[in-house]
């Protein structure tokens, strides 16, 4: 079985290669609630936590 802490520099690259407007905001979590990749907009606003979802 794969981790996700395994593979972390490429989930970063992913979401980081994605065309990045100042309007979007991506973060990936593991079950333990440790952050594993996420966008520079995403850490500048949000921080390292886990945040309750906006929708539910």
């Amino acid at each position: 079985m794969i981790t996700l802490h395994t593979i972390k520099d490429q989930l970063y690259q992913i979401i980081n290669g994605v065309p990045n407007s100042r309007d979007i905001e991506f973060a990936i979590f593991s079950n333990n609630c440790d952050l594993i990749a996420s966008t520079d907009n995403y850490l500048e606003k949000k921080g390292t936590s886990v945040h309750k979802p906006s929708l539910e």
